[in-house]
């Protein structure tokens, strides 16, 4: 069984982790787009995914095919999340 902690990650620096992410800039924001359908909110939604899976480390050495998922299950769940927030607001 393998740790997966940053201790055991190799070393990728902030600009290569940056790259990566800016792969999927559009791609998560197509999602959250897609779902919301209000621009403000689903940038919101947007930056807080790819926030969310640049927690993982594990994520900045995945294949791009697991990374694309990952960015994809974030993104849903992040537009889901501020579609709720919003109609909590609204009542």
């Amino acid at each position: 069984m393998a740790l997966n902690c940053i201790y055991c990650m190799p070393e990728i620096n902030l600009q290569a982790q940056a790259s990566i992410l800016r792969r999927y800039e559009e791609y998560c924001y197509q999602i959250t787009f897609h779902l919301i359908r209000d621009e403000q909110l689903a940038f919101k939604a947007a930056c807080s995914a790819l926030l969310d899976v640049a927690r993982h480390l594990d994520f900045f050495t995945d294949i791009s095919e697991i990374q694309e998922k990952k960015v994809k299950h974030a993104a849903m769940h992040s537009a889901l999340e501020v579609i709720r927030e919003t109609k909590v607001r609204s009542y």
